[in-house]
């Protein structure tokens, strides 16, 4: 679910374009200068994805069991029970996506790539923030599961919710709405599959550079060729 949720944020938010490659998280004081601009359309996506996703997920399993039970108090109470638990499932996971979306993008600056070093410097660089992102994702899940189950003295409940939940969401974070999960998905995974690039793709394009099909301009590469360009763009 959490796969399918960060899914729809990055179709609603990214519809235009693609994921920038994030540097490393900015130092508190920079970040604060982000806030304002950032963190707050970013926490509202995520309460949204989160709070929706979590309402009819939770909405509708509680129904499906209600209903193969026998449905012993009548259907209406097994429906205000239902709503009652997606309400309250959608609130927790639209907080934890909220906190988890704000903060890890607005504590991340995006790397211009014609400023880079190299392509590989680049995914290195975005790979790092991913790390970053991944341990706060971790830290918000510790910090609400000891709101849900810490308070209450369920704290196997509360270790199996952080190290699945954080680490699910975070990976599902990480695949679908950065660079870095973008090139593994796509470059390292689906296009080589498919057959239409290689098994090293980072590899095929520096042997193309050297041997001057392609040039480089900070972490893109181009062709050489005019003709050439003009003649992909035909077609």
């Amino acid at each position: 679910m959490g796969a399918l949720v960060c899914g729809l944020i990055l179709g609603f938010a990214y519809a235009g374009g693609a994921d920038e490659p994030s540097d490393e998280p900015l130092r508190f004081a920079d970040a604060i200068r982000e806030f304002r601009r950032r963190l707050a359309p970013r926490l509202a996506i995520g309460f949204a994805g989160g709070f929706g996703g979590g309402l009819v997920f939770w909405f509708a399993v509680t129904l499906v069991f209600g209903l193969a039970g026998g449905v012993p108090g009548g259907f209406t109470a097994l429906l205000t029970d239902s709503l009652k638990t997606g309400i309250e499932s959608g609130l927790g996971y639209g907080l934890i996506l909220g906190l988890t979306y704000g903060l890890a993008g607005a504590l991340a600056r995006p790397v211009p790539v014609t400023s880079a070093v190299s392509p590989s410097a680049l995914l290195k660089t975005d790979r790092k923030a991913v790390a970053h992102q991944l341990l706060v994702n971790t830290l918000i899940f510790g910090l609400v599961g000891g709101i849900f189950y810490g308070l209450r003295g369920d704290y196997l409940d509360w270790l199996v919710f952080v190290v699945t939940g954080g680490l699910g969401i975070g990976l599902a974070y990480a695949f679908s709405l950065t660079a870095w999960g973008h090139w593994v998905i796509l470059a390292r995974i689906w296009l080589p599959l498919t057959g239409h690039l290689p098994r090293n793709p980072a590899a095929f394009l520096k042997e193309a550079h050297r041997r001057g099909v392609l040039r480089q301009v900070g972490a893109v590469y181009q062709f050489r060729h005019v003709r050439l360009q003009g003649r992909l763009t035909e077609k």
